[in-house]
């Protein structure tokens, strides 16, 4: 019984010399390990050595330690007297197990900087040149040539930072002749080679000259598929004559309502109508049975109603395709509710005579050959249709009036016949370019 006594204090008090230890690098998740290999304490029939133990405990077994036991740390400090690598400290868990470890940070580090010695650092290969607290360590060391290696280590003109050391790739002579640093791999005036130039459409990749992002290669050459006639949304697919090449597909700029004149030119569309383009103009089209009446874009009047038909219709008309037309006893249309269009149709305000629109001074009549537009002051329609005034008089506001006193009416005009030389003493009589008409003779 007492022989198990001492043996149980024996590991106990090794044990926790084991819990006092701080060793640097020492893990000690497992505080019992090697504790009872260094005992030897079976013997080969299975009893307990007790002469092993017999010297490290007290006869009297009450847990006391041996004499020579108080070189132990105490375990209430485990970490006394151990020293730690350099920034390390011996750091005591829950478990009161010492450990030594890198010196913490009070906050955490961001992801491109270290925790070193209780403070951030940048990571290697990366620096913070701009001293500014926001951007962290925003330079790279290893390719930045104005940063090589170093903040401010600058690489001369033309060479390159590679692994943080300013290097010179190739020389290729200048305009001078003279040797200067190149790259192979992106220059654009020695690309792949001294004298190999890319033109304005490519740019230097690997040591080849590549299209730009917006461009494709055809034929040897880098070109637009959206804009190129000649290779039209494809490698020589050509447009027509007269075609452009819009987005990648060939149009007629004259006749393309969405591309008007110019590429993405788009004609709107508006009420009761749809868009046109006629010779690179965009214009409306407005549905069967509406037409536009007004200068808001659009077609807002129904032509076959007759209350609605541009103009109102005069009694006994009737409204066919947006035209005031004649029935049996009617008098045809009015534009502008006063005068009555005989024949012809009406259009806005005026009335076209035929598919000619008339002006408003004018009236639309027949002539014998055919309705035709007439000034409603001509000595055959004066006022009106067929009011053709006598030779002694004149149409003046459409009534047909004598001139006054010493005119003469001549061709619908009222003339002084003694000094005018159209009409030098009797109507019609024309005096030469160089005379003059005095008393009613050409001088």
């Amino acid at each position: 019984m007492v022989t198990r006594t001492v043996f149980g204090l024996l590991v106990v008090g090794l044990l926790a010399a084991a819990l006092a230890s701080c060793h640097p690098f020492e893990s000690l998740d497992d505080p019992f390990a090697n504790v009872i290999d260094d005992l030897d304490t079976s013997n080969s029939d299975g009893t307990t050595n007790v002469d092993a133990v017999d010297g490290a405990v007290s006869d009297g077994g009450d847990g006391g330690a041996a004499d020579g036991s108080g070189d132990l740390p105490e375990v209430e400090d485990p970490c006394s007297g151990i020293l730690c690598g350099p920034a390390e400290q011996c750091i005591v868990d829950s478990t009161l197990e010492g450990r030594c470890l890198p010196i913490p940070c009070e906050v955490a580090c961001p992801p491109d900087m270290l925790c070193v010695n209780g403070g951030c650092e940048c990571k290697p290969g990366k620096a913070d040149c701009d001293n500014k607290p926001d951007t962290g360590c925003e330079t790279s060391l290893s390719n930045d040539p104005e940063h090589c290696g170093g903040c401010w280590t600058r690489c001369i003109e033309g060479q390159l930072c590679l692994e943080g050391v300013c290097d010179c790739p190739a020389k290729c002579p200048n305009e001078q002749d003279l040797p200067i640093c190149v790259d192979f791999q992106s220059d654009v005036s020695n690309c792949g080679a001294c004298g190999q130039v890319c033109d304005d459409s490519q740019f230097c990749f690997d040591g080849q000259c590549k299209c730009l992002d917006s461009l494709s290669e055809c034929t040897e050459q880098c070109v637009n598929l959206r804009t190129d006639p000649n290779h039209c949304g494809g490698c020589e697919v050509t447009c027509s004559t007269g075609q452009a090449c819009c987005g990648g597909g060939c149009v007629d700029l004259l006749s393309d309502v969405e591309n008007c004149g110019t590429c993405g030119n788009l004609c709107p569309s508006y009420l009761n109508a749809s868009a046109s383009c006629a010779e690179g103009l965009c214009g409306t089209d407005c549905d069967e049975g509406y037409a536009d009446c007004d200068v808001v874009p659009g077609c807002e009047v129904y032509l076959l109603d007759p209350s609605s038909c541009g103009v109102s219709c005069l009694a006994l008309a009737d409204c066919g395709s947006g035209d005031c037309r004649s029935v049996p006893g009617g008098r045809g249309c009015t534009c502008d509710g006063q005068t009555a269009c005989t024949t012809g149709t009406c259009v806005g305000t005026e009335c076209s005579c035929g598919s000619v629109l008339c002006a408003t001074a004018e009236l639309c009549c027949d002539d014998g050959f055919g309705y035709q537009c007439s000034a409603k002051n001509s000595m055959d329609s004066c006022g009106a249709c067929g009011n053709i005034c006598p030779n002694n008089q004149v149409c003046v506001a459409g009534v047909c009036s004598n001139c006054t006193f010493g005119h003469d009416a001549c061709d619908g005009i009222c003339a002084v016949l003694l000094n005018d030389t159209s009409n030098c003493g009797s109507c019609g009589n024309i005096c030469s370019t160089n005379q003059s008409c005095v008393g009613g003779q050409c001088f």
